[in-house]
């Protein structure tokens, strides 16, 4: 089974709002997340020099988005792999 973990962040003027028990991101500081529970917000810190991971709900090495390099196709030879009615194949 696979399971997608949607969490938004409240904030109104500044203050992070708790509208569900759990754990959720700080927008803005990676290294700390919200605590919310029973309505009471607590900002926690991850050890250093972890940051928050929302996806996996815990503290984690900080990776940073990788770029992908799409590869770029510059040559115009045909492959073709298609079996020719006079052509016989021998196993």
């Amino acid at each position: 089974a696979f399971y997608m973990l949607i969490s938004v962040v409240k904030c109104i003027d500044g203050m992070f709002i708790c509208e569900n028990d759990g754990m959720f991101e700080n927008p803005t500081d990676r290294s700390t997340f919200w605590h919310c529970a029973n309505g009471i917000n607590y900002l926690k810190n991850c050890p250093s020099p972890l940051v928050w991971s929302q996806a996996i709900q815990t503290c984690t090495w900080n990776e940073e988005p990788s770029t992908t390099i799409t590869p770029t196709i510059t040559s115009t030879d045909i492959v073709s792999s298609e079996l020719h009615s006079d052509e016989s194949v021998e196993y």
